[in-house]
């Protein structure tokens, strides 16, 4: 991966959606003085050739373990739509990733196929259905 202009940016999952757009979650330097490691997110539009940070969902980012909401893994339905998860939470975006919404729950896995989400969960404590999502 070429300069994303983070210092120290690991990658923690990829998501492409064709062959040009993607999207990489992971941790990178943080930005402030305090020194550590801070979620950080960078995307491409010409097919991995070149990457630009972006800001990621307000969550913490799994290497081993983190605090809630804590996120492991990015997908993209479209060039808008995408979801960033973890077993305890959900954000979703439906403007490329600029802005983020926490959805109820999380996801264990969520893939995505020509216009379909499938989003596989752990039950809720306290919720049956029809109200869990």
């Amino acid at each position: 991966m070429t300069d994303v202009g983070l210092s120290h940016f690991q990658v923690i999952d990829l998501t492409f959606v064709g062959a040009d757009d993607g999207w990489a979650l992971g941790t990178a330097d943080c930005l402030d003085a305090g020194g550590g490691s801070c979620a950080a997110m960078v995307r491409t539009t010409d097919g991995g050739a070149t990457w630009h940070s972006m800001k990621p969902p307000p969550a913490n980012v799994a290497l081993l373990a983190c605090d809630d909401p804590c996120i492991r893994s990015v997908r993209f339905a479209t060039d808008q739509i995408g979801y960033a998860f973890g077993s305890s939470a959900l954000f979703s975006t439906t403007d490329g990733g600029t802005t983020w919404r926490r959805e109820p729950g999380g996801a264990v896995a969520l893939e995505t196929l020509d216009g379909n989400v499938i989003r596989v969960l752990t039950a809720i404590a306290g919720c049956s259905p029809p109200g869990c999502h």
